[in-house]
């Protein structure tokens, strides 16, 4: 969507590992395609924080009050603990999914998006943010 936002054709690939969006980033401007790399992981994030919300708005309560109604004296029924436990992993696992792949995903190694970050802002420090044909005029060959 950020590449389109800026007139890049994409398309997004999905693999056993995930996803790639191709040709977004191919960009003109330098901190377009910075953008873009960025985006990725931040739509993850997004993604995590609306799963936090939806699990402490809507699940959260009710599972914790089926908790304390199985509560014995001042410990928990054992099974209670494993209902709590059954109901509480899969909300944690997507929301520690949804938070530790685009953490991941920023480590400043190629073809990370963190890696093509870190080159985009070495290729900006070598030649100052000069446009192609600045540098070379023979630079569409």
């Amino acid at each position: 969507m950020a590449g389109r936002c800026f007139g890049a054709d994409g398309e997004i690939v999905l693999t056993v590992l995930g996803g790639l969006a191709g040709g977004s980033a191919n960009l003109f401007d330098r901190w377009k395609r910075i953008v873009v790399y960025l985006c990725g992981p931040a739509a993850q994030l997004l993604l995590a924080g609306l799963i936090y919300a939806a699990y402490s708005e809507f699940v959260a309560a009710q599972i914790f009050d089926d908790a304390v109604e199985g509560m014995t004296t001042d410990r928990l029924a054992p099974m209670h603990v494993e209902h709590l436990i059954g109901s509480l992993l899969p909300w944690m696992m997507l929301i520690s999914i949804n938070v530790g792949w685009p953490l991941f995903n920023l480590i400043p190694v190629p073809p990370l998006d963190g890696g093509m970050i870190l080159q985009e802002l070495i290729r900006n420090s070598r030649d100052g943010g000069r446009k192609p044909w600045e540098k070379d005029p023979d630079w569409w060959r």
